[in-house]
């Protein structure tokens, strides 16, 4: 007979989530906002985000090569 888990058996973290939910019932609905931020997001507003960090990314390139030569 193989051995499988008990049908009712609940890991630690399991148990440590449900608790938390039951105790923050909002934390799902919060999440679910936190991923709608960054993902329901056009390619426009991608494309413009990374090209603004990429420019901060090459001042601040310069900024250490000019300090530090």
């Amino acid at each position: 007979m193989p051995m499988l888990p008990s049908r009712h058996y609940r890991s630690e973290a399991d148990t440590f989530l449900r608790d938390f939910i039951k105790q923050h019932p909002e934390t799902p609905r919060k999440q679910e906002e936190g991923m709608e931020l960054w993902w329901n997001r056009d390619a426009e507003t991608v494309k413009a985000e990374r090209e603004a960090n990429r420019a901060f990314q090459d001042n601040e390139q310069k900024n250490l090569t000019k300090n530090n030569p």
